[in-house]
C-alpha cells in the first residue's frame, strides 16, 4: 500500500514507543519531529566540571549524573552565581550556573547545553544573554517593521512595567505576532499588540524567578521545563511551516491514529486558527500510519552513515563536535559527463538537505560535490542550495564554495 500523494500531510503516531511528528511530501517523508524527551530545552542549576581551553569550552555538571557541553560563548555576561564574570572569558571548574539543555545526549555524544536561555510563547521567544528585537523571517517586510516599532515604542512607554530581565534579554517576534497584528487592523497598534506585550511581561518575570531562584539551589536542580502540549503545538508549527514553502495552495491532511492525541491536537493553537489543516484519525486497524509511510525504516536509516540515492550515487555523513562533512560519491556510475555530474549533484543537494532536516543537523556543514569544471554548472548548484536553505525550518545559510571546492553550509538549531 502507498501513502497518499495529493496531499501535503503531517502524521502524529508512535513509532519504537516514542511519539513521532512527521512532515510529508508526496508520500515521502521530508522532515520529523520527535516528542521532547524529559530534559529537552529544560533548565537546570550547573556547575562547572572541566574545561577544554582550546576547544573554548566546557563540561558541566547539570542533573543527577548527566554532563553536558558548553561553549564559552554561549555564557552571558553575569552568568556565573559564584563570581562575576564577563562575556567570552574563559570558565573554571567549580563555576555554577544556570543552564538549558539544546540537545539531548545521543549514543556516545553528550548534550549540548547553553547559558543563553529560551523562553517560548505564542507570539514571542526571550532569550537571556542577548539584546534587542528581532522578527520571524517569514514575515513581509512592511509587516516586520510595524511590529518592531509597535512593540519597541510599547517597551519603552513610561507604565509599561516590564521586569527589569528584559535589558539583559533578546526578544524575537514570532509570525504569530504579525498575523495578530493584520487581523487587527481596526484596532490601534498599542491595542492590537496588548496580548503580545502581555505574554512578554509574563516571559520575563518566568526567567526573573527561576534565574533567581538557581542562586539558592544545589546543583542539578530542575528550573524550568516546558509543558508537553506547549512544545508539541511549537512541532506542528514547524511541520506545517515546512510544507507551507513547499506548497502554498494545497490543504495540509493531519492523520493520527490515538483518539486521545487526535482530540488534544485539534485544541491546539495552531488547528483552532488554520482552516487549512484537515484533521484525520486514522483507523489503524487494516494498516498503521507508521507501516503506510515506511516510518521504522526512515528511523533505522537516520542510524546509517551511508545514504543512497536514486541515481546508484551516495552520500557519506560524518559528524563531529566541531562540524558535519558529508562526501557525495558517484558510486557506479562511471559516465564522465559535466551534464550527469550536475544532475548528480542536484539530486545529492536535494538529499543531503532532507537529511540535514531529519537528524537534526545543526552548525558548519561542508560537503564535498562531485567535481564539476564549467562555473555555469557550479552556479546551478549554488543556486538550488540557496532555494533548499530558504525553505528550511530554521535559518539556515549556504555560505559559499570554499578554496578547495567545498560547499559550506549554517544551520541554526530549533
Amino acid at each position: 500500500m502507498t501513502a497518499n500523494t495529493e496531499q501535503l500531510t503531517i502524521l502524529v503516531t508512535g513509532v519504537r514507543g516514542e511519539r513521532i511528528f512527521a512532515a510529508c511530501v508526496n508520500g515521502r517523508v521530508a522532515h520529523l519531529e520527535r516528542a521532547t524527551r524529559p530534559h529537552d530545552h529544560a533548565v537546570f542549576t550547573g556547575r562547572v566540571e572541566n574545561c577544554v581551553a582550546g576547544m573554548k569550552a566546557a563540561f558541566v555538571h547539570y542533573e543527577d549524573s548527566s554532563i553536558g557541553y558548553l561553549k564559552y560563548a554561549e555564557v552571558p555576561e553575569g552568568a556565573l552565581h559564584n563570581r562575576a564574570y564577563k562575556a567570552g572569558q574563559a570558565l573554571k571548574p567549580g563555576d555554577l550556573l544556570a543552564v538549558q539543555v539544546v540537545r539531548y545526549a545521543q549514543g556516545t555524544k553528550q548534550a549540548k547545553l547553553t547559558g543563553q536561555i529560551s523562553l517560548s510563547g505564542k507570539y514571542t521567544v526571550l532569550t537571556y544573554g542577548k539584546r534587542g528585537f528581532g522578527t520571524s523571517s517569514r514575515l513581509e517586510e512592511d509587516v516586520r517593521q510595524s511590529l518592531m516599532r509597535g512593540m519597541k515604542r510599547a517597551v519603552s512607554a513610561k507604565n509599561a512595567a516590564f521586569p527589569e530581565i528584559l535589558s539583559s534579554c533578546g526578544v524575537i517576534l514570532r509570525t504569530e505576532a504579525g498575523a495578530l497584528l493584520q487581523a487587527q487592523e481596526s484596532k490601534s497598534k498599542a491595542e492590537a499588540l496588548l496580548p503580545v506585550s502581555e505574554e512578554l511581561k509574563l516571559l520575563c518575570a518566568q526567567m526573573e524567578e527561576f534565574l533567581t531562584r538557581a542562586k539558592h539551589l544545589k546543583t542539578g536542580s530542575l528550573l524550568y521545563r516546558a509543558e508537553a502540549e506547549e512544545v508539541e503545538n511549537e512541532q506542528l508549527t514547524r511541520l506545517y511551516h515546512y510544507l507551507r514553502k513547499e506548497d502554498a495552495r494545497l490543504p495540509v491532511e493531519l492523520k493520527c491514529e490515538d483518539a486521545a492525541v487526535y482530540e488534544s491536537l485539534c485544541q491546539t493553537d495552531l488547528l483552532r486558527t488554520h482552516e487549512d489543516i484537515m484533521p484525520k484519525l486514522h483507523d489503524p486497524s487494516a494498516v498503521s500510519l507508521s507501516a503506510l509511510y515506511r516510518l521504522d525504516h526512515v528511523l533505522e536509516d537516520l542510524d546509517k552513515r551511508v545514504v543512497w540515492l536514486k541515481s546508484g550515487a551516495f552520500l557519506v555523513i560524518d559528524r563531529t563536535e566541531a562540524m558535519t562533512v558529508i562526501d557525495v560519491n558517484s558510486g557506479k556510475n562511471i559516465r564522465n559527463s559535466e551534464n550527469y555530474f550536475l544532475k548528480i549533484n542536484l539530486e545529492a543537494a536535494e538529499e543531503l538537505m532532507r537529511q540535514l532536516r531529519l537528524r537534526d543537523i545543526t552548525g558548519i556543514i561542508l560537503v564535498d560535490f562531485i567535481n564539476m569544471k564549467k562555473p555555469e554548472a557550479r552556479e546551478e548548484l549554488a543556486e538550488k542550495l540557496r532555494a533548499l536553505a530558504a525553505r528550511d525550518t530554521v535559518r539556515t545559510l549556504f555560505v559559499d564554495f570554499t578554496a578547495l571546492g567545498l560547499a559550506e553550509l549554517t544551520r541554526a538549531g530549533t
